[in-house]
Order: structure tokens, then C-alpha cells, then sequence
């Protein structure tokens, strides 16, 4: 579709935004963070930062962070996903509504792991495997 359209067409951008989906479920995930965070930059700047296809772009890089383990990134991301969806469609909507959702659960996982975390650093769950 770049060859076709242009590479700052609107549909070659979902397909690289779609490439980056497949990177993903294909466990290439260096790939699939390198190819979002361009596409993602590219549709800001082609399309704007309240485009549906620019948002759908942000919420899925972070859903890969998610998917990855790397939830201050997710968080970041779902945050600003919600804060633009909010402007855009407004509160009430249901897309505003998920990203609220996933926000939070980028929110809890940090929140575990740094419970975690902090009692590993107490001594008293990392000293429960001396023997």
C-alpha cells in the first residue's frame, strides 16, 4: 500500500499499524514496538493526535507494553490514550470507558509489583529463602 497510496497514507498507516499487531502476536516484539512508535508518530503528525486510527495505534502500543510486562510504559500510554479519548468522544464513551479500565490495570500491576517489591527489600519474603 506505500508503493500504491504513499507511505503517508491513511491506509498504509493502519497497515503498518497492523504489521506491528502481527509483529506482536508473533512474539517479535522489538519489531512490533519499533514499527507502532513510528507509525504512531507519523499518524500525529499526518493525521492528527485525535484521529480514531491515531488512537487505535496508541492503545494498542500500549496494550503490547502490557502484553510485555513493561507496565510504566503501558501506563503512560493507556493514560494518554484515556485523556485524548476523553476530548474527543468525551467520558461517557465506550472507548473512553475501556481505556479508563485498561489504565487501571496497568495502574494494579504496578502497584503489585511494587508491593512486591517492597517487601522483598524488607528482608522478611527475600529472607524466607535462606535456609
Amino acid at each position: 500500500k506505500r508503493q500504491v497510496f504513499g507511505a503517508n497514507h491513511r491506509e498504509a498507516l493502519t497497515t503498518m499499524s497492523n504489521l506491528a499487531g502481527l509483529y506482536f502476536d508473533q512474539n517479535k516484539t522489538t519489531q512490533a514496538e519499533e514499527m507502532y512508535v513510528e507509525c504512531l508518530h507519523t499518524m500525529e503528525e499526518v493525521l492528527g493526535r485525535g484521529d480514531p486510527r491515531t488512537l487505535a495505534t496508541l492503545h494498542n502500543l500500549a496494550a503490547m507494553y502490557y502484553g510485555c510486562g513493561k507496565f510504566g510504559e503501558a501506563m503512560a500510554h493507556f493514560q494518554d490514550s484515556h485523556i485524548r479519548l476523553s476530548m474527543v468522544l468525551g467520558e461517557e464513551h465506550e472507548d473512553t470507558k475501556a481505556a479508563h479500565c485498561w489504565l487501571e490495570k496497568a495502574r494494579q500491576e504496578l502497584f503489585r509489583i511494587n508491593q512486591f517489591m517492597d517487601v522483598g527489600s524488607e528482608g522478611s519474603f527475600a529472607g524466607s529463602f535462606q535456609e
